[in-house]
């Protein structure tokens, strides 16, 4: 087994374990985002394996996680990226390309505005309770969640799915993070 399939079986394995563990309990909420942003390529088979998407692909895979008002938006670069709701919080998927412009790696991400109460101890709290998705605190004081993921040595897409499915539950559970207990 290679050493990535036995990191990622490691990370799913202990993410499951977190998610059993995890106990929610009730915290100053960070703030709401702003809202904002604003098919074809898909693979033959569920089981397929891929090693680069697509924003329309990501997008049905959105949509097959449960998200929300799944749509296509332009950066500022021109490049197209997706943007859906959890718990009605916007969350960009961005697709980062390499050389070839093949999307190679997904990061989803959340922009939270600043909060006097959610700061860098806060994030570092979270970061050593919860590893697999980063909190950082902007230079402007804004809170950044955040979860990438590389695609380049092959997933199915119902593993796309899934890790959207893992980013969502833990956006929840940011949004009853406690530190200190």
């Amino acid at each position: 087994m290679s050493i990535r399939l036995t990191t990622t079986l490691l990370t799913v394995a202990l993410l499951a374990m977190s998610f059993a563990l995890a106990e929610a309990q009730p915290q100053p909420r960070p703030p709401q985002p702003k809202g904002g942003g604003g098919g074809g390529g898909q693979p033959s088979q569920s089981g397929e394996i891929i090693t680069s998407t697509t924003p329309e692909v990501t997008a049905r895979l959105l949509r097959d996680a449960g998200y929300g008002d799944v749509k296509l938006y332009k950066a500022p670069n021109g490049t197209t990226h997706v943007l859906g709701t959890v718990s009605d919080i916007p969350v960009s998927v961005i697709h980062q390309s390499d050389n070839n412009n093949q999307v190679r790696a997904l990061l989803f991400l959340v922009k939270f505005a600043k909060q006097d109460n959610i700061d860098t101890a806060y994030a570092n709290a979270w970061n050593l309770a919860k590893p697999f998705v980063r909190a950082v605190i902007s230079n402007e004081g804004e809170l950044l969640f955040a979860m990438d993921f590389d695609i380049m040595a092959g997933v199915t897409p119902p593993f796309i799915t899934r890790a959207a499915l893992i980013y969502a539950t833990l956006l929840k559970q940011l949004l009853e993070f406690k530190p200190n207990q």
